[in-house]
């Protein structure tokens, strides 16, 4: 959800639909697709989305792997005013993850990242933006 939120950030576009496609070990996928309620580009709500499906389609079965994809693109040129407490949470979130993505691009990828990665030694110093997003299979069990 990280290296898709600042991909969106990057070309400056928000989602609408999150897609998740799951690989398992014996080869067989499928992908499941959730509408978010509004547009978005933070990591948070992607994240969410991905592991609400995630919850709701995982069968026991052993995996082999995860893909998330934004879907429903559209640029994020205007955006409507709301006073949803829900909207400010959200902007309030894109302002940081773009001073994060700020630090990291001024002084290396990794500079900041969430602290939840630093419990894990194998994938503390993944780079965000160089990998392809492949994480050990610790992150959903």
């Amino acid at each position: 959800a990280t290296n898709v939120s600042r991909r969106l950030r990057d070309y400056g576009f928000d989602c609408r639909c999150v897609q998740l496609q799951i690989r398992e070990s014996d080869l067989t996928s499928f992908e499941r697709q959730m509408r978010l309620p509004y547009p978005c580009r933070t990591s948070e709500e992607i994240y969410k989305a991905a592991y609400a499906l995630y919850l709701k389609n995982a069968r026991g079965k052993r995996l082999r792997s995860l893909s998330v994809h934004a879907c429903d693109l559209s640029y994020n040129e205007t955006e409507q005013m709301s006073f949803s407490p829900d909207i400010e949470r959200i902007q309030k979130r894109e302002r940081l993850e773009d001073a994060f993505d700020s630090l990291n691009s001024r002084y290396g990828e990794g500079t900041v990242c969430r602290g939840v990665l630093m419990t894990d030694p194998e994938i503390a110093y993944i780079g965000l933006k160089c990998s392809p997003g492949i994480l050990p299979g610790r992150m959903f069990g």
